[in-house]
């Protein structure tokens, strides 16, 4: 059960960071 809490989390981060990336490269054309 933690492990998958963690993947949950991990893949959160992840999924935030592609975002803010995108977002910024969007706003930044």
């Amino acid at each position: 059960m933690p492990q998958f809490i963690l993947n949950v989390v991990a893949d959160f981060g992840l999924a935030q960071k592609m975002a803010s990336k995108s977002y910024l490269h969007a706003a930044g054309t």
